[in-house]
C-alpha cells in the first residue's frame, strides 16, 4: 500500500514536470514570436538594421588599450 502511493506520487510528479516544461517552451517561444521577431523591437534595443557600431575604446583588465571600430 505505501509503496503504491509513492509511484503513482512519482508519476503525477513526472506527468506535472513535463507539462510545466511544455508552458515554459510554448511561452518563450510565444514571446520570441511577438516581441523579438519584429524589427521594431530590434531597432529600440539595439542598433537600427543597416546601421555600423560606433567606435568602442576602453581599457583592459592589464591597461592595454582597446579600440573597436
Amino acid at each position: 500500500m505505501g509503496q503504491d502511493i509513492l509511484l503513482y506520487s512519482n508519476i503525477l510528479l513526472w506527468v506535472f514536470q513535463v507539462f510545466m516544461v511544455f508552458l515554459i517552451i510554448l511561452i518563450f517561444r510565444q514571446f520570441g514570436t511577438v516581441y523579438l521577431a519584429k524589427s521594431d523591437a530590434i531597432e529600440r534595443d539595439g542598433i537600427p538594421i543597416g546601421n555600423f557600431m560606433g567606435k568602442l575604446e576602453g581599457l583592459s583588465y592589464f591597461s592595454n588599450n582597446i579600440s573597436l571600430t
